[in-house]
């Protein structure tokens, strides 16, 4: 017959076991298991503990008399643990530990109830060197014996019908044993740097805190050798994930997992406003499975949906799960985050903007006006606006590996969010085993003064491809000369074009003029399913379906504010983080000289983002942007497409210099989908390198398997009209 009676109970478990003792050998993996045991049995001797049972690589321990007996016995098991030795050296292992009281059964030797369910609950969640208790627990304890505590949020565990409270002990001190850093095997390293059919080899060694690349007398089988992550730390807080709904719009897959990262959002004030960010893992297909893989920012909605769509929208399906875990990670502000910083202000004016000459002063006014006006609503709303840059989504991927136990992952990102990758490796190098970057803009990119001439390459880029074409050489030889003399005649006889509304309303009148046309030319260089259509576009301009094929563009680069009324574009991030990380190297230049010297390119001279951020209540200036001191050694893999006007293969180069290995692919007749609409050998190409970032890649094989672009309008030759001549 069972007796009940109050109880603490304590649950703990070698974290990375089979990882870390595997590799010691059997002999030695013996040795050290039975020095741990020996030591945890002592300490729960000392600590008028009782050994209910041992699990696997860890045990129950119950407390009959005292709960501030169990939450200084759990302290002095973690430093038992990391004391541990072998030969004379310290391996620097680390316990998860969970601990809860209440009234529960004894049966024979063993206990059971909530209390039991709760301590292993709280052990299970609990991150590498951490001691997680209940309220209970610490309402009993007080500050007997000089415990500390502090909050960890709340968690929802299996079989408990609302979020339980967790608390954090607050154990390392003076006495605590440093961290060991481990050393693998040193191997040899060899990197090919890749840019369109340039070759170069690139070879030594690197050494960088965290991770370590020297040379070795070994073959090409080596792998890189990594010092797990240096210790991470949330000063003053605890980061939480707690289990949420996945969004229906983002995945249906049941074997993904969501959860929201509770981190603050002003880290100085860790005690104040908590904010929440979109965390989707699906789990590896591969057995065992690789580092985690974190798409960043891949997680927040459709704005960059063609990116990779096995990632955003349904991670289940990316081929990335054929190595390891893929986590999609959203971007604190940005959709699928609480608070989303949209700005209806600013995306209910599109209809109106249409109609107007595009960033010209009237249409400039109104835009600056909105947002100001969104900015002033946002701050008196209690939101921060200096918290949603760059410095902040680091640490927030930072947070993400603490609340999950990580010792490393791989990050890839892309376009803005690739200056995210980069600073992470370079921030934490010991947490991050490779980066994957596509189409980057570089730590170190300025706005004004790079975008002129990135747009005039992508321009050329796509008129070389034209001329190595025969087909689009015969149907438009002129086709370089075409596109400015279309754009004056637009400037001086603007059209006004009738164009759907996606969402079903009236049609919306879009002004095209050569502002307006040059602006979504640009943007036709950037959607790969546009590239071949281009030419014959350009060419037909002053004709009624040449006009009216402009203004559906015109929408549809729209249609994401024309269509939600405002709500899924997450303006007060973007515009935060513009004023935060890149306005501080904005250089505007001298309109005058950028129109004279390419036309085309002078809508860009007139940005309102010149003028926005002395409108915008934030103030904070990110060390974020701006060269990085020294290089990273962890390795990186570099997409990009030479077609592409908003990351050139220029700024890919440029990425690379932020690493001491980097290879950079770069795909003549592709723009910025490189790893959607590619040869399937792009994605091949990332599975690789994640498997062994050390590997020799094809890159030249691959490209070689991009189909040339198939330019329409080819089939007939003609002379190409002047330009346009008025309203269709």
């Amino acid at each position: 017959m069972s007796e009940t009676a109050v109880v603490t109970l304590l649950f703990c478990d070698l974290v990375s076991s089979t990882e870390l003792l595997t590799a010691l050998g059997d002999d030695a993996n013996d040795e050290v298991r039975r020095a741990l045991s020996s030591a945890l049995e002592r300490v729960v001797g000392e600590h008028r503990g009782t050994v209910v049972k041992s699990i696997g690589d860890g045990m129950m321990v119950s407390f009959r008399t005292s709960a501030a007996d169990a939450v200084a016995c759990a302290a002095a098991m973690q430093r038992a643990a990391a004391a541990v030795e072998r030969t004379g050296a310290r391996i620097g292992l680390e316990l998860r530990v969970g601990i809860s009281s209440g009234e529960a059964s004894h049966e024979g030797d063993d206990w059971f109830g909530t209390p039991v369910v709760e301590a292993a609950r709280l052990e299970a969640a609990a991150s590498a060197g951490q001691i997680l208790v209940s309220e209970v627990v610490r309402a009993l304890v007080g500050t007997r014996g000089g415990a500390k505590f502090r909050s960890a949020g709340t968690r929802q565990f299996k079989g408990f019908d609302r979020p339980v409270p967790v608390v954090e002990v607050v154990w390392r001190d003076a006495s605590t044993p440093p961290k060991v850093k481990r050393k693998k095997k040193r191997p040899s390293w060899r990197r090919t740097l890749v840019a369109g059919a340039a070759l170069v080899l690139v070879a030594g060694a690197a050494v960088a805190a965290g991770l370590v690349f020297m040379p070795g007398d070994s073959g090409g089988d080596d792998k890189a050798a990594v010092i797990p992550a240096a210790t991470l730390v949330a000063e003053g807080y605890t980061p939480v994930l707690e289990p949420r709904d996945c969004p229906a719009e983002l995945t249906s897959d049941p074997a993904v997992r969501c959860h929201d990262l509770v981190v603050p959002e002003d880290r100085s004030k860790p005690a104040g406003r908590q904010i929440r960010i979109l965390v989707m893992v699906a789990p590896s297909n591969a057995e065992p499975a690789g580092v985690p893989t974190v798409f960043i920012g891949e997680a927040y909605g459709t704005l960059y949906a063609n990116l990779d769509p096995g990632v955003l929208g349904q991670p289940a399906g990316s081929d990335v799960r054929d190595y390891g875990d893929v986590v999609a990670f959203g971007v604190r502000g940005r959709r699928f985050s609480q608070p989303m910083l949209a700005c209806p202000e600013v995306s209910g004016l599109q209809r109106e903007l249409l109609a107007l000459p595009d960033n010209g002063p009237e249409a400039n006014e109104l835009w600056l006006e909105a947002a100001e006006q969104c900015g002033r609503r946002l701050a008196g709303e209690g939101v921060d606006l200096n918290a949603y840059g760059q410095d902040e989504i680091v640490d927030d991927l930072r947070d993400l590996a603490i609340a999950k136990g990580w010792h490393q992952i791989n990050v890839q990102g892309s376009y803005d969010l690739s200056r995210t990758a980069v600073l992470l490796a370079a921030r934490y190098p010991g947490l991050v085993r490779s980066v994957v970057l596509a189409a980057p803009f570089p730590v170190d990119a300025t706005w004004y003064e790079d975008r002129l001439s990135n747009f005039d390459s992508a321009f050329q880029a796509y008129y070389a491809a034209c001329r190595a074409d025969p087909a689009c050489e015969q149907a438009f030889p002129n086709l370089e000369q075409a596109v400015p003399a279309i754009y004056a005649q637009f400037q001086q006889d603007p059209v006004v074009v009738p164009a759907a509304d996606p969402a079903g309303g009236p049609d919306i009148s879009v002004l095209i003029n050569g502002d307006r046309f040059a602006d979504i030319t640009a943007l036709g260089r950037n959607a790969q399913d546009l590239l071949p259509s281009s030419a014959a576009q350009w060419v037909t301009a002053d004709q009624e379906s040449g006009s009216r094929a402009l203004a559906a563009y015109v929408v549809l680069a729209s249609a994401v504010d024309v269509s939600y009324g405002g709500d899924a574009d997450p303006w007060g991030a973007n515009f935060s983080a513009y004023c935060e990380d890149v306005d501080q190297h904005v250089v505007r230049g001298d309109l005058a000289a950028a129109e004279s010297l390419y036309p085309l390119l002078r809508v860009y001279a007139h940005d309102p983002l010149f003028d926005l951020c002395a409108r915008w209540p934030a103030q904070a200036r990110s060390r974020a942007i701006g060269p990085l001191e020294t290089a990273s050694a962890v390795p990186a893999l570099i997409f990009t497409g030479a077609l592409d006007p908003f990351a050139p293969p220029a700024y890919a180069q440029r990425a690379a210099n932020a690493f001491t290995h980097a290879t950079v692919a770069v795909f003549p007749d592709l723009a910025s989908d490189v790893l959607t609409v590619g040869p399937p050998c792009i994605s091949a190409l990332r599975l690789e390198f994640l498997r062994d970032p050390t590997a020799e890649l094809d890159i030249d094989g691959c490209i070689e398997q991009v189909p040339a672009i198939a330019f329409e309008g080819t089939g007939t030759s003609g002379t190409i009209p002047a330009g346009p001549t008025g309203a269709p």
